[in-house]
């Protein structure tokens, strides 16, 4: 319950454990999926192209080669960052809005609060713009995403290996997610890759890739995408 929070760092560990949360469940739902590839699809002809397959007489969906990842795609990082950057300004710092004010507008999709919904998109710091404090945030985010995934082992005995992009699932995913204190009305698309929610990067490209190049992008190995519009 966010009304319990005193400050933001409580606010924030808050979200990170929901985050783990989620990552936990996706990730075992995945494993469970892998585990029946050997039955749904056997791949002989695949397996009998890789050395390690023949070795260890094991089908590819069963570990039989030597490397085992699969990705974990993690999209709308400007969404999370432009969010919390919202509610530790304006609840916390400025005091402008309460938790309560805030939560009621979110629940109705800012009807009647386009004062409020203007403030939240145009008067709070967004990442993609070489802003600090939002990118320290945004780097706080991705950094304890892509740790969580990769402290898993999947189905198959290999590692899950932590992506960043959205492709054209930004897109559905948005179609069912609700309002978001950054000022996204509920249903529209969240934010493309690792980039500024689109529309609000006004700081031009250079403050666009000023913000991006801050992340660790060691830390993504199955892949990461930047659209400069």
């Amino acid at each position: 319950d966010p009304r319990r929070f005193a400050t933001f760092g409580e606010f924030l560990d808050a979200y990170t454990t929901q985050m783990d949360a989620m990552l936990v469940g996706a990730t075992e739902n995945t494993k469970a999926h892998e585990r029946q590839w050997p039955h749904i699809n056997p791949s002989p002809l695949l397996a009998g192209t890789i050395d390690n397959c023949l070795e260890r007489g094991k089908d590819i969906g069963e570990g039989g080669a030597t490397y085992n990842s699969v990705g974990c795609v993690g999209l709308g990082l400007a969404n999370a960052c432009d969010s919390l950057l919202a509610i530790k300004q304006t609840v916390y710092e400025e005091k402008r809005f309460t938790i309560d004010e805030l939560l009621e507008a979110l629940e109705h999709d800012f009807q009647d609060k386009e004062p409020m919904r203007r403030y939240l998109l145009n008067r709070v710091p967004k990442w993609g713009n070489n802003d600090a404090g939002a990118d320290e945030l945004a780097c706080h985010i991705a950094d304890h995403y892509c740790d969580t995934i990769h402290s898993f082992t999947n189905g198959r005995g290999g590692p899950f290996q932590a992506a960043l992009f959205s492709l054209d699932h930004r897109i559905e995913f948005g179609e069912v997610t609700g309002a978001l204190p950054d000022g996204r009305k509920a249903r529209q698309s969240l934010s493309a890759g690792v980039g500024a929610m689109t529309g609000l990067d006004k700081n031009g490209v250079t403050g666009l890739i000023g913000s991006v190049t801050k992340l660790d992008f060691l830390q993504t190995p199955n892949g990461s995408v930047l659209d400069v519009m």
